[in-house]
């Protein structure tokens, strides 16, 4: 079984592999490298955290129902959004 960091090892090379073209031999290939990497662990972080939205559930009047009166809806989840 794999773990999490060598899925990612192997995601940052093969991003690499991909953008090979784009690299500029003037570039340090470290940092290149590097940055393709860190953008990897970010992308895994940004799809790992979610955040619960409920929505609000009001009466008649603009105040919340009761605990009782409310009706049972689905929870909904959406990435957090810098």
């Amino acid at each position: 079984m794999r773990t999490a960091t060598s899925e990612l090892t192997q995601e940052a090379f093969v991003r690499a592999w991909q953008a090979l073209p784009q690299w500029q031999p003037n570039a340090r290939f470290r940092t290149w490298l590097s940055r393709i990497a860190n953008n990897a662990a970010l992308d895994v972080l940004r799809r790992r955290a979610t955040v619960k939205v409920e929505p609000a559930v009001l009466g008649t009047r603009g105040k919340p129902r009761s605990k009782s009166r409310q009706t049972k809806t689905p929870q909904r989840q959406r990435p957090l959004r810098r």
